[in-house]
């Protein structure tokens, strides 16, 4: 099952920049956090590429961008946090688009707020 699951949430993030189905395959990753530990490892993993989409020139999909990054991390558990790192740091990197910057930055505070001493050992 965790095979499909995989495949199915990396067809979704394949999506993200397409200008059509972008704001669609966004909310579908966030209605997958529904699924719990099944899907957890996987929308983890593509945290990097969410973000991202923050960056996006379209304003739909850097606001749906924001809100399946937000819904990952109100699902994810606090031993996750070390996996966000890499995304975090390349959202916060000198290449990074400011609203990208800025999206980087919310969820980062949402998980300070849900996960403190997890982010507090991170960081």
């Amino acid at each position: 099952m965790s095979a499909a699951m995989k495949s199915e949430v990396e067809g979704l993030v394949a999506k993200i920049t397409d200008k059509n189905d972008g704001p669609e395959a966004l909310q579908s990753l966030a209605s997958l956090t529904s699924k719990g530990a099944e899907a957890e490892p996987f929308l983890v993993g593509s945290l990097g590429s969410i973000l991202e989409a923050c960056g996006d020139k379209t304003k739909t999909v850097q606001d749906a961008a924001l809100v399946t990054a937000q819904a990952i991390v109100d699902a994810m558990s606090p031993y996750a946090v070390e996996a966000c790192v890499p995304a975090i740091q390349a959202g916060l990197g000198v290449k990074a688009k400011p609203p990208h910057k800025v999206g980087t930055l919310k969820v980062l505070e949402s998980m300070a707020e849900k996960m403190p001493s997890s982010v507090g050992h991170v960081l």
